[in-house]
Protein backbone atom coordinates (compact mmCIF):
# COMPACT_ATOMS: atom_id res chain seq x y z
CA UNK A 1 0.00 0.00 0.00
CA UNK A 2 1.26 3.33 -0.92
CA UNK A 3 -0.15 6.40 1.48
CA UNK A 4 -0.09 10.37 0.11
CA UNK A 5 -1.33 13.08 1.52
CA UNK A 6 -3.79 15.48 -0.75
CA UNK A 7 -5.15 18.45 -0.26
CA UNK A 8 -8.09 19.41 2.16
CA UNK A 9 -7.08 17.00 4.95
CA UNK A 10 -7.62 14.28 2.20
CA UNK A 11 -5.41 10.64 1.94
CA UNK A 12 -5.12 8.81 -0.77
CA UNK A 13 -4.39 5.06 -0.63
CA UNK A 14 -3.00 2.65 -3.27
CA UNK A 15 -3.85 -0.76 -2.79
CA UNK A 16 -3.30 -4.18 -5.14
CA UNK A 17 -6.46 -6.02 -5.36
CA UNK A 18 -8.11 -8.29 -7.77
CA UNK A 19 -9.61 -5.68 -10.17
CA UNK A 20 -13.05 -7.67 -10.08
CA UNK A 21 -13.69 -7.03 -6.28
CA UNK A 22 -12.34 -3.41 -6.11
CA UNK A 23 -15.06 -1.54 -4.74
CA UNK A 24 -14.99 1.27 -1.50
CA UNK A 25 -15.71 -1.71 1.05
CA UNK A 26 -13.38 -4.01 -0.08
CA UNK A 27 -10.56 -1.04 -0.10
CA UNK A 28 -10.81 -0.88 3.21
CA UNK A 29 -10.44 -4.05 4.32
CA UNK A 30 -7.18 -4.40 2.42
CA UNK A 31 -5.86 -1.23 3.67
CA UNK A 32 -7.18 -1.92 7.55
CA UNK A 33 -5.02 -5.87 6.87
CA UNK A 34 -2.17 -3.95 5.89
CA UNK A 35 -2.29 -1.16 8.79
CA UNK A 36 -3.13 -4.00 11.48
CA UNK A 37 -2.85 -3.72 14.48
CA UNK A 38 -3.44 0.11 13.62
CA UNK A 39 -6.83 1.06 13.26
CA UNK A 40 -8.33 2.74 10.20
CA UNK A 41 -11.77 3.90 8.91
CA UNK A 42 -13.43 7.02 7.13
CA UNK A 43 -17.12 9.08 7.22
CA UNK A 44 -16.85 9.69 3.31
CA UNK A 45 -15.08 8.07 0.29
CA UNK A 46 -14.25 11.08 -1.86
CA UNK A 47 -13.22 9.08 -4.58
CA UNK A 48 -12.15 5.68 -5.33
CA UNK A 49 -11.08 3.82 -8.90
CA UNK A 50 -9.21 0.93 -9.98
CA UNK A 51 -6.20 0.79 -12.31
CA UNK A 52 -5.44 -1.57 -14.93
CA UNK A 53 -1.17 -1.15 -15.77
CA UNK A 54 -1.03 -1.83 -19.58
CA UNK A 55 0.89 -0.34 -22.32
CA UNK A 56 -0.66 0.26 -25.57
CA UNK A 57 1.33 2.34 -28.47
CA UNK A 58 -0.71 3.35 -31.69
CA UNK A 59 0.78 1.39 -35.57
CA UNK A 60 1.63 4.54 -36.89
CA UNK A 61 2.47 8.15 -35.21
CA UNK A 62 0.91 10.58 -38.71
CA UNK A 63 -0.93 10.44 -41.10
CA UNK A 64 0.59 11.64 -44.78
CA UNK A 65 2.82 13.70 -42.70
CA UNK A 66 0.21 16.12 -42.18
CA UNK A 67 -1.72 15.26 -39.51
CA UNK A 68 0.40 13.97 -36.30
CA UNK A 69 -0.98 11.94 -33.11
CA UNK A 70 0.80 12.58 -29.95
CA UNK A 71 0.53 11.94 -26.46
CA UNK A 72 -2.30 9.50 -25.34
CA UNK A 73 -3.51 9.54 -28.36
CA UNK A 74 -0.93 7.26 -29.59
CA UNK A 75 0.38 5.82 -26.47
CA UNK A 76 -1.01 5.26 -23.17
CA UNK A 77 0.73 3.56 -19.75
CA UNK A 78 0.36 2.79 -16.34
CA UNK A 79 -1.70 5.09 -14.66
CA UNK A 80 0.86 5.80 -11.96
CA UNK A 81 3.07 9.18 -11.46
CA UNK A 82 1.03 11.16 -13.50
CA UNK A 83 3.07 9.95 -17.57
CA UNK A 84 -0.36 10.12 -19.00
CA UNK A 85 -0.99 13.34 -18.78
CA UNK A 86 2.38 15.03 -18.16
CA UNK A 87 4.56 13.02 -20.57
CA UNK A 88 1.92 13.39 -23.06
CA UNK A 89 1.81 17.32 -22.94
CA UNK A 90 5.68 17.28 -23.08
CA UNK A 91 5.90 15.77 -25.90
CA UNK A 92 3.38 17.00 -28.04
CA UNK A 93 4.57 20.54 -27.31
CA UNK A 94 8.02 19.35 -28.21
CA UNK A 95 6.79 18.05 -31.77
CA UNK A 96 4.92 21.42 -31.91
CA UNK A 97 8.06 23.58 -32.14
CA UNK A 98 10.19 21.80 -34.26
CA UNK A 99 7.61 21.47 -36.62
CA UNK A 100 7.65 25.33 -36.41
CA UNK A 101 10.86 25.63 -37.14
CA UNK A 102 11.02 22.45 -39.84
CA UNK A 103 13.67 20.15 -37.48
CA UNK A 104 13.09 16.64 -37.89
CA UNK A 105 13.07 5.85 -21.89
CA UNK A 106 9.47 6.47 -21.63
CA UNK A 107 8.92 2.33 -21.77
CA UNK A 108 11.38 1.37 -19.97
CA UNK A 109 10.69 3.73 -16.86
CA UNK A 110 7.26 2.62 -17.38
CA UNK A 111 8.27 -1.03 -17.33
CA UNK A 112 9.86 -1.08 -13.82
CA UNK A 113 6.94 1.57 -12.12
CA UNK A 114 4.50 -1.01 -13.05
CA UNK A 115 6.71 -3.94 -11.85
CA UNK A 116 7.04 -2.19 -8.26
CA UNK A 117 3.13 -1.45 -8.41
CA UNK A 118 2.14 -5.00 -9.18
CA UNK A 119 4.88 -7.21 -7.91
CA UNK A 120 4.63 -8.81 -4.10
CA UNK A 121 6.01 -6.59 -1.56
CA UNK A 122 8.69 -8.47 0.43
CA UNK A 123 8.13 -10.18 3.71
CA UNK A 124 11.61 -9.42 4.99
CA UNK A 125 15.07 -8.78 4.67
CA UNK A 126 16.09 -12.51 3.17
CA UNK A 127 12.94 -12.31 0.58
CA UNK A 128 15.01 -11.77 -2.25
CA UNK A 129 12.08 -11.93 -4.98
CA UNK A 130 9.60 -9.43 -3.22
CA UNK A 131 9.74 -5.47 -3.67
CA UNK A 132 11.05 -3.72 -0.36
CA UNK A 133 10.12 -0.25 0.43
CA UNK A 134 13.68 1.53 -0.09
CA UNK A 135 14.05 -0.06 -3.67
CA UNK A 136 10.15 1.63 -4.12
CA UNK A 137 11.35 4.72 -2.80
CA UNK A 138 14.52 5.20 -5.11
CA UNK A 139 12.68 4.64 -8.06
CA UNK A 140 10.05 7.05 -7.41
CA UNK A 141 12.51 9.75 -6.55
CA UNK A 142 14.87 8.71 -9.37
CA UNK A 143 11.65 8.74 -11.68
CA UNK A 144 9.88 11.88 -10.75
CA UNK A 145 11.54 14.30 -13.35
CA UNK A 146 10.51 11.51 -15.96
CA UNK A 147 7.51 11.33 -14.73
CA UNK A 148 7.17 15.02 -14.93
CA UNK A 149 7.66 14.85 -18.66
CA UNK A 150 10.76 17.35 -18.39
CA UNK A 151 13.47 14.56 -17.93
CA UNK A 152 14.27 13.71 -21.97
CA UNK A 153 18.38 13.91 -22.70
CA UNK A 154 18.25 14.36 -26.66
CA UNK A 155 21.24 12.95 -28.25
CA UNK A 156 23.87 14.69 -30.00
CA UNK A 157 22.38 16.11 -33.30
CA UNK A 158 21.94 19.33 -35.63
CA UNK A 159 20.78 21.77 -32.20
CA UNK A 160 22.35 19.49 -29.37
CA UNK A 161 25.83 20.51 -29.63
CA UNK A 162 26.94 17.70 -26.89
CA UNK A 163 29.78 15.01 -26.57
CA UNK A 164 29.54 12.25 -28.66
CA UNK A 165 30.16 9.88 -25.50
CA UNK A 166 27.54 10.83 -23.88
CA UNK A 167 24.87 8.39 -22.82
CA UNK A 168 21.77 9.54 -24.99
CA UNK A 169 24.17 9.08 -27.88
CA UNK A 170 25.16 5.64 -26.68
CA UNK A 171 21.41 4.92 -26.81
CA UNK A 172 21.18 6.18 -30.27
CA UNK A 173 24.01 4.79 -31.51
CA UNK A 174 22.14 1.02 -30.37
CA UNK A 175 18.79 1.16 -31.62
CA UNK A 176 19.24 3.46 -35.07
CA UNK A 177 20.50 2.55 -38.53
CA UNK A 178 23.80 2.68 -39.58
CA UNK A 179 22.51 6.12 -42.27
CA UNK A 180 21.16 7.52 -39.10
CA UNK A 181 24.56 7.71 -37.32
CA UNK A 182 26.19 8.62 -40.03
CA UNK A 183 24.01 11.38 -40.58
CA UNK A 184 24.10 12.91 -37.02
CA UNK A 185 27.87 12.47 -36.99
CA UNK A 186 28.49 14.86 -40.22
CA UNK A 187 26.13 17.50 -38.75
CA UNK A 188 27.59 17.23 -35.49
CA UNK A 189 31.17 16.77 -35.37
CA UNK A 190 32.00 20.60 -36.07
CA UNK A 191 30.80 21.93 -32.43
CA UNK A 192 30.54 20.23 -29.16
CA UNK A 193 29.44 22.30 -26.20
CA UNK A 194 31.77 22.48 -22.80
CA UNK A 195 29.77 20.91 -20.90
CA UNK A 196 32.17 20.96 -17.44
CA UNK A 197 31.25 25.02 -17.29
CA UNK A 198 28.12 24.05 -15.95
CA UNK A 199 27.62 20.56 -14.75
CA UNK A 200 23.90 20.83 -13.34
CA UNK A 201 22.59 22.10 -16.53
CA UNK A 202 23.28 18.93 -18.99
CA UNK A 203 23.19 19.92 -22.66
CA UNK A 204 19.99 18.08 -24.58
CA UNK A 205 17.70 18.45 -21.44
CA UNK A 206 15.60 21.18 -20.21
CA UNK A 207 16.64 24.30 -18.06
CA UNK A 208 16.03 23.50 -14.29
CA UNK A 209 14.03 26.65 -12.93
CA UNK A 210 16.84 27.82 -10.70
CA UNK A 211 16.34 30.92 -8.84
CA UNK A 212 18.44 33.72 -11.08
CA UNK A 213 19.13 37.35 -10.24
CA UNK A 214 18.98 40.15 -12.88
CA UNK A 215 21.85 42.04 -13.05
CA UNK A 216 20.63 45.20 -13.79
CA UNK A 217 17.76 45.59 -11.40
CA UNK A 218 18.67 43.66 -8.61
CA UNK A 219 15.54 40.99 -8.96
CA UNK A 220 15.65 37.54 -8.66
CA UNK A 221 13.35 35.61 -11.31
CA UNK A 222 12.74 31.86 -11.31
CA UNK A 223 14.48 31.13 -14.85
CA UNK A 224 11.54 29.71 -16.74
CA UNK A 225 9.58 33.08 -15.86
CA UNK A 226 12.14 34.87 -18.62
CA UNK A 227 11.62 32.24 -21.32
CA UNK A 228 7.86 32.76 -22.19
CA UNK A 229 7.48 29.55 -24.79
CA UNK A 230 6.95 32.06 -28.24
CA UNK A 231 9.17 30.14 -30.27
CA UNK A 232 12.26 32.26 -30.22
CA UNK A 233 16.10 31.16 -29.47
CA UNK A 234 17.94 32.62 -26.88
CA UNK A 235 21.45 33.59 -25.94
CA UNK A 236 21.76 33.79 -21.92
CA UNK A 237 24.72 35.06 -20.51
CA UNK A 238 25.13 34.34 -16.67
CA UNK A 239 27.31 36.10 -14.10
CA UNK A 240 28.56 35.64 -10.61
CA UNK A 241 29.31 31.99 -10.28
CA UNK A 242 28.91 31.68 -13.86
CA UNK A 243 31.59 34.21 -14.71
CA UNK A 244 31.91 34.91 -18.64
CA UNK A 245 30.13 31.85 -19.32
CA UNK A 246 27.37 31.82 -22.19
CA UNK A 247 24.83 29.08 -22.68
CA UNK A 248 22.80 29.09 -25.81
CA UNK A 249 18.60 27.62 -25.19
CA UNK A 250 16.34 26.07 -28.02
CA UNK A 251 12.89 27.44 -27.91
CA UNK A 252 11.33 24.85 -25.87
CA UNK A 253 14.13 25.30 -23.31
CA UNK A 254 16.12 23.00 -23.50
CA UNK A 255 19.85 23.56 -23.51
CA UNK A 256 21.41 23.31 -26.86
CA UNK A 257 25.57 24.64 -26.52
CA UNK A 258 27.55 25.69 -23.52
CA UNK A 259 30.31 27.57 -23.89
CA UNK A 260 32.63 30.81 -23.14
CA UNK A 261 32.19 34.52 -24.02
CA UNK A 262 35.62 33.92 -26.30
CA UNK A 263 33.58 30.86 -28.34
CA UNK A 264 31.23 33.00 -29.96
CA UNK A 265 33.01 31.90 -33.55
CA UNK A 266 31.59 28.75 -32.50
CA UNK A 267 28.59 29.28 -31.53
CA UNK A 268 27.92 31.33 -34.87
CA UNK A 269 29.26 28.04 -36.54
CA UNK A 270 26.50 26.40 -33.93
CA UNK A 271 23.56 28.55 -35.74
CA UNK A 272 24.82 28.77 -39.26
CA UNK A 273 24.05 24.76 -39.28
CA UNK A 274 20.07 25.55 -39.04
CA UNK A 275 19.11 28.87 -38.81
CA UNK A 276 19.80 31.69 -41.71
CA UNK A 277 20.76 34.43 -38.90
CA UNK A 278 23.29 36.40 -38.09
CA UNK A 279 24.86 36.70 -34.24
Amino acid sequence: MMIIPRENKLVRLYIQLDRSKVNPGTLLLAAQKILAPYTLTYKDCHWWTAYRVGQRIGSKFSAHNRVFLAGDAVHTHSPKAGQGMNVSMQDTYNLGWKLGHIAEELINFDHRFSRLFSGRPSKDLLDKEGIDLNTFKDAFEKGNLFASGIAVDYARNLIVAKDPKSKADALLYEHEEAFVKSRVESFSCKVIGKQQLASKMPIGMRIPSFKVLNQSDARPWHLQELLPANGTWRVIVFAGDLLDRIQFARPDQYVSWIGELEDMQELETFFGAFLRTQI
